[in-house]
């Protein structure tokens, strides 16, 4: 008798135990190799838009093009963000701006609108 996952048609997809990486998708377009070029060439000077030329896509429907000044800005900006300290990522509390200062006037107003209604 075959195994239960077999006989139910789904077994393609079942997920794989513990691994934390991305199965399927689409392939990025700038490669770990890549983004290792764009941050030695930055770092010795050169510009997004001079090294652009350079980098070739490996594989996908794009292979053997250079990639987008913009993907190449994103993967940076991604590598910036992943680098960073987690207590910068994403525990931004957000600031609340303090209630406006009641004049008296309004103050009285107010207490006396909420105050209860007489019963009956």
């Amino acid at each position: 008798m075959p195994p239960p996952a077999a006989r139910c048609g789904d077994a393609g997809h079942l997920k794989t135990g513990g691994t934390n990486t991305p199965h399927g998708g689409r392939p990025p377009v700038i490669t770990d190799d890549m983004l290792h070029t764009v941050l030695r060439r930055r770092s010795g000077g050169d510009s997004v838009e001079q090294l652009q030329p350079d980098l070739i896509i490996p594989t996908g429907r794009r292979k053997g093009q250079s990639p987008d000044v913009a993907d190449i800005h994103r993967a940076l900006a991604e590598h910036e963000k992943a680098q960073a300290p987690r207590s910068d990522r994403g525990s931004a509390q957000r600031l609340r701006r303090p209630p406006p200062a009641l004049g008296e006037d309004t103050r009285r107003r107010l207490t006396e609108s909420l105050s209860p209604l007489p019963g009956p």
